[in-house]
């Protein structure tokens, strides 16, 4: 790009963009349609998908739009094969507008950029082919708006990768504001950002920006500028802004000049490649790819340094120069180097350059060696990748020390001095290069670190070498180092180290760590060429802008062999380790199967054991090296217990008995014989199977299928009420692929919810409503420990912007997460200890709430099976008793044990105290005595609600038994009972002992 004419105009001009009244074709930011029903499109648009082709496919979302940005994982597409390019890409074109709806992105948009093999049958993967397309609408560039489809040789769909913005049809292209205009406002605002003049202006474009607004992912219009400052000593800068085309504000800026190495970096010493000092002199290398002129004709050097001048005869003069068709030096600190000699023979003639070998015109010859280096390992890895096939313009000796850097049209390196050599040589030259490869291939360099570790990724992996600027800042003294252990932050934290030099060491770590593993594996020559072909092909077929979990998708995507990323791919063990290694989470497979796990259900056997069944299979790794079952009690800690097999591939483990109430959670693991694992639940512990041990009562149950019965609903704000309990939810009206909503009840046919969809409505709910869904009163005075049990299917927005309460009595009780949006794709069941509210409480109303602010709207609130319910003890009825010591005269015992549903048999043992032949009589009460007897016993309280007699005599040894029907209710579980006798004869009044007694099981 050459400067613009307008550089000495903006330079002398004061801001007056403001004033430009905008033009009217441009569409305002609320013409453009909201994305919110996009996502909830793309979520029933992609199940739609795996249930035509195979749920092995897997998506990864975009965390701002929520659209799918990466589609991979199984293989679809058609029965007969391309036969070239033109086909190639035709598939993949109607590839992407297949699964528009999934990633949101007009294929009208989209422009091929380039259909390219990849050969990674080598490497003991498949071949591939990416076509790639970049898009643009009505001739203006997307900025970084690029849609990557990878197809094997058969024409089948393995994955798209979508960074394009959805909805830029919408967007018009008509400027508010011209070139000039922009200029003046980007000259400002760089002179504002550095304190510098502008000594470079790159011509204005017209772009389309990727912007968030109101929390919506847009197109927007922009001009994009860049601005240099360079001088002699001082540091160049270098911003590209891009000011937006309706208004002439700033849409965003990034900088242009990556100063990408600094003196005060210090790294570990080993051995490698080493700057142009004393102890690493020069020696002779065949100059490649150099330009050799003559009168009789000019000619190129080939890759040992030969060269031929057909038609010329001896003598003939030669003049050559760190020249050719992929990178020309200039010389900062002296005259570019030329030598002009004469061949005298036919052949066998030698040219040898810098032959003082000073630094600066070793500086040339270092920087030209390893520019063209770079490009020959590129093409030698893949013959078809023309990337570095351009003239690259290097400005080695450039007046200052320590430091090197890219500006978007040169790399450029410093003298020797400060303590740091001449920064043209080997790992600096490539590094810089890299990051005009990043770029070249689209990935760009963004401000998390990527750039900077991927372009250390172009030295590391060319060199064969972790370390990146040996010697950089004196001897023993290097600049990064790939054996580093800064860890990755997670998707949710980029550029968490404050630096991008050191957020970039967590890519250049994992990806030097794969190339490490690969090498052990395979050995030194075959593992570092499959770790090449992957790289190459990954910056062929993707373009990664920030270090994300999904960079390790893409690699395993294109290692795969066979359409199923889910049973591993050839090199799964060193790309997952790597990446592992250095803290990102990994790629999880289906190591082990794991199927008909037995869901063990409520009991009241407190003795156990309970046993857990499962059939495990390792599927990539056999055999299975270890079956375990994993329980605790109430939220403690998981006890580990080793399944036993007890025949094919099921295995049995055992939970033991639990002291009721108890809550047991529990889930299974499988081992395979390379230490991989697998969890029932798969996310296990996150996710677990339960029981409860003990007396479950239900206080409260509605599942919706009797009518409203008493449900109410309101607005708090006067906004819409959107409250709606019907039986035509999801499917049968449609709105579920709208809005999120369940295509089903979880039982019968009835929900409540936002929205159902019935006919006038969308299925989603409203900006600005603040509603609520409210329950009858209820009567709670029995209750204790008291439990909340519903289902929820639930999408919305995170808890920041709007809010899914759930209130007992006006106590919030729970709400959705702050920072993710919560977007249910099944019925959830949930669990809400409302005790404290609750027990006891005679008037009791549960409501669901839904809040929301001015954008981005989702389902709402689904409910079903609405339940309050407690668990309790299982009672062991005792035959000793709470109360009576047996210091009466006669004596109250159990014979039998007062369980629920049977007869409990009871005597009085008279024969101590000469009680024979005497008339008892047998009392029994469900209410607590309140009357002392003379001996300090409880005694019966005759006016009980509930007292039953029984008349008995006793025999020649004093005893008297009697049996009385317990209840088979399970509502009298636990009630306390008392019992006592009476003598009515021979000693009249005379009392037993009473028992103070729990009805059981």
């Amino acid at each position: 790009m050459k400067p613009t004419r307008l550089l000495g105009l903006f330079l002398g001009l004061s801001l007056l963009a403001a004033a430009n009244a905008p033009d009217r074709s441009i569409a305002p930011e609320d013409a453009l349609p909201r994305t919110d029903s996009l996502r909830l499109q793309s979520h029933s648009a992609f199940a739609d998908w795996r249930s035509a082709h195979g749920d092995e496919w897997r998506l990864v979302r975009d965390p701002e739009s929520g659209l799918g940005r990466f589609l991979h994982g199984g293989v679809a597409g058609p029965a007969a094969a391309p036969r070239s390019d033109a086909e190639f890409a035709g598939l993949a074109r109607g590839m992407v507008g297949a699964t528009a709806a999934i990633h949101g992105v007009d294929p009208a948009t989209l422009e091929l950029d380039r259909v390219l093999f990849l050969p990674l049958a080598t490497i003991g993967s498949t071949d591939k082919m990416t076509v790639s397309f970049r898009q643009s609408f009505a001739g203006v560039e997307v900025i970084g708006g690029t849609v990557d489809v990878l197809l094997d040789m058969a024409g089948r769909l393995l994955s798209i990768d979508c960074q394009a913005v959805p909805a830029v049809s919408a967007l018009a292209t008509s400027p508010g504001i011209g070139a000039e205009a922009a200029a003046r406002i980007a000259g400002e605002l760089f002179a504002a950002d550095t304190g510098l003049p502008a000594t470079r202006l790159v011509a204005p474009a017209l772009r389309v920006e990727r912007v968030v607004e109101d929390k919506f992912v847009r197109p927007r219009l922009v001009w994009e500028i860049e601005v240099h400052y360079a001088a002699a000593g001082m540091e160049p800068e270098g911003f590209r802004y891009r000011i937006d085309a309706r208004t002439g504000a700033l849409s965003s800026r990034v900088r242009a000049v990556h100063h990408d190495v600094s003196g005060n970096v210090k790294a570990m010493a080993t051995p490698g490649a080493y700057p142009d000092t004393a102890g690493n002199p020069e020696v002779a290398q065949n100059m490649v790819h150099l330009t050799v002129t003559s009168p009789s004709g000019s000619a190129q050097t080939n890759a040992n340094g030969d060269f031929t001048i057909a038609g010329a005869s001896p003598p003939l003069n030669v003049t050559v120069k760190f020249d050719g068709p992929y990178t020309t030096t200039y010389n900062q600190a002296t005259t570019t180097y030329s030598l002009t000699t004469t061949l005298i023979s036919g052949s066998g003639n030698s040219v040898l350059m810098n032959p003082s070998a000073t630094e600066y015109y070793t500086a040339e010859a270092n920087s030209f060696l390893w520019i063209n280096a770079l490009r020959d390992w590129t093409r030698s890895i893949n013959p078809s990748d023309a990337t570095c096939d351009f003239d690259a313009r290097s400005n080695p000796n450039i007046a200052s020390t320590c430091n090197a850097y890219y500006d978007g049209v040169s790399v450029n390196f410093y003298r020797a001095g400060g303590g740091c050599p001449n920064t043209a040589y080997s790992s600096v030259v490539v590094h810089e290069m890299g990051h005009w490869l990043n770029d070249r291939y689209a990935s760009g360099n963004g401000w998390d670190g990527f750039g900077e570790g991927n372009a250390d990724n172009f030295s590391t992996y060319i060199l064969d070498d972790p370390i990146v600027g040996r010697d950089f800042c004196g001897p023993g003294c290097h600049v990064r180092d790939g054996n580093n252990t800064r860890m990755f932050c997670g998707d949710a934290n980029p550029g968490c180290y404050g630096e991008v030099h050191a957020d970039g060491e967590v890519l250049m770590g994992a990806m030097w760590k794969i190339r490490a593993r690969m090498k052990t594996a395979y050995g030194t020559s075959t593992g570092g060429a499959i770790a090449n072909l992957l790289f190459n092909s990954w910056m062929n077929a993707y373009n990664d802008t920030e270090i994300k979990t999904i960079i390790e998708t893409h690699w395993l995507t294109l290692d795969d062999d066979n359409g199923n990323i889910g049973d591993g791919t050839p090199t799964y063990d060193h790309i997952d380790g790597g990446f592992r290694d250095q803290g990102f989470p990994g790629y999880g497979l289906t190591f082990v199967a794991i199927t008909n796990v037995t869901e063990l259900g409520n009991t009241t056997d407190e003795n156990g054991p309970y046993t857990v069944q499962a059939d495990m299979t390792a599927l990539i790794n056999p055999p299975l090296s270890a079956a375990n079952l994993y329980w605790r009690v109430d939220g403690g800690s998981f006890v580990p217990v080793p399944m036993t097999l007890v025949a094919g591939s099921t295995y049995t483990g055992d939970i033991p008995g639990q002291e009721s109430p108890a809550k047991v959670e529990y889930y299974v693991e499988g081992s395979d014989s390379q230490g991989y694992t697998n969890t029932y639940p798969d996310l296990a512990p996150a996710s677990l199977l339960k029981f409860i041990v003990g007396i479950v009562t239900q206080y409260f149950f509605e599942d919706f299928e009797g009518g409203v019965g008493g449900w109410t609903h309101l607005s708090y704000n006067g906004a819409q009420d959107d409250w709606q309990h019907s039986s035509q939810v999801g499917s049968p009206n449609g709105s579920y692929g709208l809005s999120g909503d369940p295509p089903y009840a979880y039982s019968g046919t009835n929900i409540w919810g936002n929205d159902l969809g019935a006919t006038g409505w969308n299925g989603a709910y409203q900006d600005n409503v603040d509603n609520a869904l409210r329950s009858p009163i209820l009567d709670l005075s029995a209750a204790s420990g008291a439990v909340l049990r519903f289902q929820r299917w639930l999408t919305i927005e995170s808890g920041q912007w709007d809010q899914g309460n759930v209130y007992v009595d006006g106590v919030l009780v729970w709400t959705n997460p702050y920072s993710t949006d919560l977007l249910d794709t099944s019925w959830v069941g949930m669990e809400i200890d409302i005790a404290a509210i609750a027990d006891g409480n005679p008037s009791v109303q549960l409501e669901w709430n839904l809040d929301s602010d001015s954008s981005v709207v989702f389902g709402g609130w689904n409910v079903d099976d609405v339940e309050i319910l407690s668990i309790e003890a299982v009672i062991d009825a005792s035959a000793t008793p709470r109360n009576g010591s047996g210091v009466n005269p006669s004596v109250f015992t159990s014979v039998t044990l007062p369980i629920l549903g049977t007869s409990w048999e009871s005597r009085i043992d008279g024969g101590a105290v000469g009680f024979s032949g005497m008339t008892v009589l047998f009392l029994y009460s469900g209410m607590s005595p309140g009357i002392s007897s003379a001996y300090g016993e409880i005694l019966l309280d005759p006016s009980s609600s509930w007292l039953t007699t029984g008349y008995a005599s006793t025999g020649g040894g004093g005893i008297a038994d009697h049996a009385i029907a317990v209840p088979s209710d399970l509502a009298f579980h636990g009630l306390e009972v008392f019992a006592q006798g009476y003598l009515a004869g021979g000693a009249p009044g005379q009392l037993t002992n009473a028992l103070d007694l729990l009805l059981g099981f």
